[in-house]
């Protein structure tokens, strides 16, 4: 189709503008500079529709952002400017695991964990995250506990809208590092330094930071201002993931998000199970408050270190699934589909039933 058009532009150029008057005044040479400059221009032209929605969003949305068009236009995205663009507080890693590929800052010698993410990586690429975000760049992704942010990055480098919340002040600065090293608009990329819980927003909440972990508690030595995920006025009308990571405190935040799950506003849950990290009851009571009272319509086990995705999970699975893995102390992660479109032969699976997890 591109060579077509080619031989039709050209073919057209051919005819009118040497011997056009407004080119017959100019030498040759500039002449010929021009007529370069007029293809340039036309062969644009017709390559615009070869763009996504969310790329062509992208474009005229970094006209408002001079400082991210600059460096873009000066520096240019490679990866020797991308690390020198600013200090960063902690040493830059190149994620590749996952395409597309993103910066990530950590602190001392981090190592993503490409090994716990295959089974979600699988799920992402069902669910055509990257697709979707291409096609529409206001699609929402929502990152609770990001920690530094792999989940959230991941999801900005695919072209999503993104909300991340971390409770911890140097963590969320390393997280502000990672999206100026990647040149993210902020218009795309929102980080909060807040707890999610169901408590009324802008309660204190304590905390406790231990290395790469932190969760909420009243003998916690540091504080933040918690937020309920139904008070956020979010920039779309509906949130294609929820994404938490928050050491057993789960049902806390996706209480604070009823509302939202009420109204049908979010499609896809995903999130890591601790059943021995929290309070029993809690633990116990997460995956038929997500059934029964959130109302999903499929949940899936996704194996903590194969590309494996089990499920959906009948009745009885849900019913034995705290016993089973807290014996065995084995964390996992939990797929669930609230899409009314999404049919069950959306995520390929095996049957849950057919999974042991270790001794």
């Amino acid at each position: 189709m591109l060579r077509s058009r080619l031989q039709h532009v050209n073919r057209s150029i051919q005819r009118v503008l040497p011997t056009s008057s407004i080119f017959l005044g100019f030498p040759k040479v500039s002449r010929w500079v021009l007529i370069s400059t007029f293809i340039v221009f036309v062969i644009l032209f017709y390559k615009i529709d070869s763009y996504s929605n969310g790329e062509l969003s992208d474009i005229l949305r970094s006209f408002g952002h001079e400082n991210y068009i600059s460096l873009r236009l000066i520096r240019g995205a490679s990866d020797t400017d991308a690390t020198t663009l600013v200090n960063p507080p902690g040493n830059v890693v190149d994620v590749e695991d996952r395409k597309p590929a993103f910066k990530l800052v950590v602190k001392d010698t981090y190592t993503p964990n490409v090994e716990g993410t295959q089974a979600q990586d699988r799920v992402l690429q069902q669910l055509q995250l990257y697709e979707t975000c291409q096609r529409d760049s206001s699609t929402i992704v929502v990152d609770v506990g990001s920690y530094l942010g792999e989940f959230g990055l991941y999801a900005a480098a695919c072209g999503c809208t993104v909300y991340m919340f971390e409770m911890q002040q140097n963590i969320v600065t390393l997280i502000h590092s990672s999206v100026d090293q990647n040149y993210f608009l902020p218009s795309r990329v929102h980080v909060y330094h807040n707890a999610i819980s169901d408590v009324p927003s802008d309660t204190t909440v304590k905390y406790t930071a231990d290395g790469s972990s932190s969760f909420i508690s009243d003998s916690g030595s540091n504080s933040v201002q918690a937020m309920r995920l139904d008070d956020i006025p979010w920039s779309s009308s509906s949130i294609f993931i929820l994404h938490v990571d928050v050491e057993g405190y789960e049902l806390n935040v996706l209480r604070s998000a009823t509302k939202l799950f009420a109204e049908n506003r979010i499609r896809h849950l995903m999130f890591k199970y601790h059943p021995w990290w929290a309070d029993r009851t809690s633990q116990s009571t997460l995956l038929p408050f997500i059934r029964n009272e959130l109302k999903a319509r499929y949940i899936y086990a996704l194996h903590r270190t194969e590309n494996i995705i089990y499920g959906p999970l009948r009745p009885i699975d849900i019913a034995n699934y705290y016993d089973q893995h807290f014996k065995s102390q084995y964390q996992t992660d939990i797929y669930a589909v609230f899409d009314k479109k999404a049919p069950r032969s959306a995520i390929k699976s095996k049957p849950y039933n057919s999974y042991k997890p270790p001794d």
